[in-house]
Formats: structure tokens, C-alpha cells, sequence
């Protein structure tokens, strides 16, 4: 009989243990639901996207970062920038990934940043470069040079500065001798001929290629400029050379329509070979064809700086001409000489002339 107050006590002990496992709180050791049933009743609420900067304008091909800031009815905000979904309403003027926008052309986007069911938006003006469309021309490549375009290309001018209905392409070189110049004869040394360079027809538009015109293009009848640029490279662009005019005349001595300048004593201001002190503009009908630039002295052949002397009678200079030779021009058919550079004959060098 001794063993009933021992089972009397266990019975009281695992009762008081199954009052104890009534009481304890729920598993996920916070309150119970509420009486919605839902744990993120009091969650905040977006209420507002705010994408920042509002209005910011770029240059094609350049980038912006936008940022958008979600606001909720708490009163309280925080970066979503990583988060929202983004969208340029106008792709083909900028594109936007992760609120990185780029130009892509001319014109306004409206970029939308969306998070938490709301969204807002940032709208982009993407500016043209100046020069690259004939709605935002430079006067002329000087000026485009002086606006911060600095590479070598064709580029739009309107050199009267008004409506821009009249601007049109032309080759801006902005490398050589300081830059800023505007192209007016662009050739390769196979298509050098000095019949055709000495104003053989007057020219109207501008070369926007080389080699797409055989002769020299009549600036002056619609920009004004006062210095002349003469260039050449030598065989496969070896090495390239120039000689600047601070005077309009050695451009004029080849696009003037009725005056021979068989050879004009003048002097390079600067030049990155030898000075040259003469020049020669031979222009007889449809014989003669001289273009070329001298150093020391006039009519020599072992002297030549830039261009040929083309004649009737016969190709070129012999003393200069042994390197490449002849060959067909490509304007007329006829033999001629391929030009020197820098007392170098080249059969495939650049040769060009530029206003500024």
C-alpha cells in the first residue's frame, strides 16, 4: 500500500506538465494574427516614385544616371533605384537599363521608373552635336574646332550663320597645323592630276570623300577664310607633311578661272618639312596642268615638296619620277606621273588642301 502516494504525485505532477504546454506561446514566438489574418496589415504603402535629376539633357552618345526615391505613406523613403523596373517611351532618342540613360539622337524621352505599383518619370533632351546634323551646323570647321570637335571627319557647316535650310556636309581636318580646316581638295596620289586640280571646271559643292572630286572646290564663293593649308603623306603613310599659307592667294592661284600663276614666289609661313618659297599654278587650256609646291627655288624638278608638273609633251618630271612611275589618270585616260611628297614620288599618299 505504500505505493499510492508515489502514484498520487505523479498524477499531480503530469497534470501541473500539461498545464504548463497549454500556456506556452505559439510557435513563431510573436503575437497571434490579427483579426484580419494577415501578419503584414501594418506593412508601409508606396505611395510615390520620384525619379531625380527631373530634367537633365545629354549629348548623343553620352550617359546620364537617374535615381528613383520611393516615398510611402509612413512618411518614410528609400532608394529604389536597383529595384524598380525602367522604360524609355521614346527608344530611338535615348535608352535607359537600370537608370542608366545614353543619347542616341536628337530629341526628348520620357524615362519611367516603376516600383510598388506606382512610378514616376525624368524627361531627357538629347542635344545634337554641333556638326553632326545640317539642323545644328558649325560656320565652318574652324568653328567646330573651337566648339570641342576635335576629330577628323565630315561634319555640317553653314557658313552664312543663318537658316540652317542651306547648310551642307564638308571633310573637317582638325589635326593638322592646329586644325580648323575646312577641306576644299582631297585626292590620293592615283588620283593627282594637275590638269584637273588647276580649276578645270568650277566647282560648287565640296568633296565629302577623297577622290570624289578630280578638281578643287570654289570656297571662297561662300565661306570667307584667310589662310590655306597645302598636306600630302608619303608612301603608305609613312610620314606626313604640311605647308600653311597665312594668305588666301595659294588657294586662289588654283581655283581662279582665268588667270596662268605658271610660278608665284611665296613663302610658307609654317610647315613641318622644308619652307617652300615657290608655287606653280600652270593652267593652259586643256594641255597643261601644273600644281606643285618648291623649295628653294622655281621650276625644279629635283626640288618638288608637293604635287607634279603635268604636261602635254611629256608625263612629269623625269629626275623625280623614277620611284613609281606613270599610270593612267583616272579623269582622262592620259598618262601622267604620280606626285611627290616631300621630295618622295608616292603612288598611294594623301594629298589635300584646306581653308581656315
Amino acid at each position: 500500500m505504500a505505493t499510492r502516494p508515489v502514484l498520487i504525485a505523479s498524477l499531480l505532477y503530469l497534470a501541473a506538465a500539461c498545464g504548463n504546454i497549454q500556456e506556452q506561446p505559439d510557435a513563431g514566438g510573436g503575437d497571434p494574427p490579427d483579426a484580419a489574418g494577415s501578419p503584414d496589415a501594418s506593412e508601409a504603402t508606396v505611395t510615390s516614385i520620384v525619379v531625380a535629376p527631373p530634367t537633365p539633357s545629354i549629348d548623343v552618345g553620352d550617359t546620364v544616371q537617374l535615381a528613383a526615391t520611393a516615398h510611402f505613406d509612413d512618411g518614410s523613403e528609400t532608394d529604389v533605384t536597383a529595384e524598380a523596373t525602367w522604360e524609355s517611351l521614346n527608344g530611338t532618342v535615348a535608352t535607359v537599363s537600370g537608370g542608366l540613360v545614353t543619347g542616341v539622337t536628337g530629341g526628348n524621352a520620357l524615362i519611367s521608373a516603376t516600383f510598388g505599383g506606382r512610378s514616376g518619370d525624368s524627361s531627357v533632351t538629347v542635344r545634337l552635336a554641333i556638326g553632326s546634323d545640317p539642323s545644328y551646323p558649325g560656320m565652318h570647321c574652324a568653328h567646330l574646332l573651337s566648339e570641342g570637335v576635335t576629330a577628323d571627319g565630315v561634319y555640317w557647316i553653314d557658313p552664312d550663320g543663318g537658316a540652317t535650310t542651306n547648310s551642307f556636309q564638308v571633310i573637317c581636318d582638325q589635326t593638322t597645323a592646329g586644325g580648323g580646316w575646312t577641306i576644299t581638295y582631297d585626292v590620293d596620289a592615283a588620283h593627282f592630276d594637275g590638269l584637273f586640280l588647276n580649276n578645270f571646271t568650277t566647282l560648287v559643292a565640296a568633296p565629302t570623300a577623297r577622290n570624289q572630286r578630280s578638281d578643287i572646290w570654289n570656297a571662297e564663293a561662300v565661306m570667307t577664310f584667310t589662310e590655306t593649308l597645302f598636306a600630302c603623306g608619303q608612301q603608305d603613310d609613312a610620314a606626313s607633311y604640311y605647308w600653311a599659307y597665312n594668305v588666301t592667294t595659294p588657294h586662289t592661284y588654283y581655283t581662279n578661272t582665268t588667270t596662268d600663276y605658271q610660278y608665284q614666289t611665296i613663302s610658307s609661313t609654317t610647315s613641318s618639312g622644308p619652307a617652300s618659297t615657290c608655287q606653280s599654278a600652270h593652267k593652259y587650256g586643256t594641255t597643261y596642268g601644273f600644281a606643285v609646291l618648291e623649295g628653294a627655288g622655281c621650276g625644279s624638278c629635283d626640288d618638288i615638296l608637293w604635287g607634279m608638273y603635268h604636261y602635254p609633251s611629256q608625263n612629269g618630271c623625269n629626275s623625280t619620277s623614277g620611284t613609281y612611275g606613270d599610270h593612267a589618270s583616272p579623269w582622262n585616260g592620259r598618262s601622267i606621273t604620280y606626285p611627290v611628297c616631300n621630295l618622295q614620288q608616292t603612288s598611294n599618299g594623301r594629298f589635300w588642301i584646306g581653308v581656315r
